[in-house]
């Protein structure tokens, strides 16, 4: 019944009409899964690549953390340490996707989200966490968050871990079992090993939670207000915004709680810390609550705070999540020296800016359900819409709309060239890691 190409077809159209038919998700998905995807992802080499420097790995993720709450009025902790540490800043820092799955996924493979899917159904493990592995680090992974029940098939993602593990407790509690749980793990792991800890913070995913002492922001709305009430609630988007706001200030005080557990190894020198967001949040900015298909700075633009011991601070001017592993992987100097290109889609920070180089933020699940992709650099933004669901050697694009760095619509008179330009690139960069 599934080879039937005319079922194939409809299915493969992924139009409006087509997503109303009765079973939709499961025809797509196994009409998807049914198509090749034929991966030239790396493996780890036989000869493997051994770190000159063994440094400890605090990797931290927080839901819907939108860049600007990045100060020191509501996340003073965080941006203390970002300002007292030796550091990697950036200007414009922007997360793999807008929805959780996704930005995780660009946080812990360093590759962009049009992967996702054919690796989830080969269950390829992420290249980088392998390498740390291979290099006898312990993983960690935890999260306040029902992660496995966002996605059926993110468990190749999770099983990157030694151990793992996921708190339901309601509200706030379940962060404070997180931070607990790795503080445990911390004490009793081998010290003869090196850790990677994975932790990702929920308290700021709507409808925004934190313990009645944490309300420094007010007034702000009852934690039952109906986040899905559209224009209805767009009266009380600052009362929102400040019980988001004070979500913020709750998870940078659990920051404080790791960081002080973790403080010998950061008096040490040895400890690389790390904190962004899976995907940001918008609050009536440009005229929607939320996060996920709208691709603007409140929902894709997010803090970094990249710490590395005793590397000379520097600021660059975009980055992504794709790059971040790399940039760690080449401060722990591993030799033979392995280039970001051979397993990333990102860069190392570490390296001298290309001032010409571009980001991608994808749509919720390209180019599958969404044929959206906004592609960033220091000029501009470019959304381009995809023809096809499907990615391969001849990927064709449009050009939707252009935007200048702050959302506004550039008029198509107006010449760009150094924004142009990444189309091209793009439409040769999207097959990387598939056979041709």
């Amino acid at each position: 019944y599934y080879e039937n190409k005319n079922i194939r077809k409809i299915v493969n159209e992924n139009t409006s009409l087509t997503q109303t038919l009765p079973l939709y998700e499961i025809f797509y998905d196994r009409v998807q899964a049914s198509i090749p995807a034929l991966l030239n992802y790396p493996s780890i080499p036989k000869h493997i690549p051994k770190f000159t420097k063994k440094k400890n790995i605090l990797y931290i993720l927080v839901e819907s953390f939108r860049s600007d709450v990045f100060n020191k009025e509501i996340t003073p902790n965080m941006f203390n340490f970002s300002n007292t540490n030796t550091c990697i800043h950036s200007k414009k820092h922007f997360s793999g996707e807008l929805s959780t799955v996704y930005g995780t996924f660009s946080y812990l493979y360093s590759v962009n989200i049009y992967h996702y899917w054919p690796m989830a159904d080969k269950k390829i493990k992420s290249f980088p966490l392998q390498l740390l592995k291979k290099n006898e680090y312990t993983l960690f992974g935890g999260a306040a968050s029902n992660l496995r029940g966002w996605e059926r098939k993110i468990d190749f993602m999770l099983d990157n871990f030694d151990y793992y593990k996921e708190f339901k407790a309601k509200n706030y509690q379940r962060d404070y079992d997180l931070v607990n749980w790795i503080i445990k793990k911390y004490k009793t792991r081998d010290k003869s090993k090196p850790y990677f800890f994975f932790a990702f913070f929920n308290a700021t995913h709507h409808n925004y939670f934190y313990p009645k002492k944490f309300e420094k922001f007010k007034p702000a709305i009852n934690q039952n207000f109906n986040y899905f009430g559209g224009d209805s609630v767009k009266k009380d988007k600052n009362q929102i915004f400040n019980r988001y706001k004070n979500s913020a200030f709750f998870v940078d005080s659990l920051f404080k709680k790791l960081i002080s557990a973790f403080k010998e190894d950061i008096e040490k020198n040895n400890l690389i810390v790390v904190v962004t967001g899976d995907h940001g949040e918008e609050f009536f900015d440009q005229g929607k609550l939320g996060h996920g298909k709208i691709s603007n700075n409140p929902r894709s633009k997010v803090p970094l705070l990249l710490c590395l011991p005793n590397i000379t601070t520097k600021t660059v001017n975009i980055s992504s999540h794709v790059d971040i592993l790399p940039t760690i992987i080449d401060y722990l100097q591993p030799i033979p020296h392995i280039s970001p290109s051979f397993y990333s889609n990102g860069i190392s920070l570490l390296k001298s800016e290309d001032l010409h180089r571009y980001v991608v933020v994808s749509g919720f699940d390209f180019p599958r359900r969404s044929r959206e992709v906004t592609l960033i650099n220091n000029y501009g933004k470019l959304l381009l819409k995809k023809t096809t669901d499907q990615i391969n050697v001849t990927n064709e694009f449009y050009v939707s709309k252009k935007m200048d760095l702050n959302d506004k619509i550039i008029r198509p008179a107006e010449p760009t060239p150094y924004l142009d330009k990444i189309k091209i690139l793009f439409e040769k960069d999207i097959v990387k890691f598939y056979k041709h």
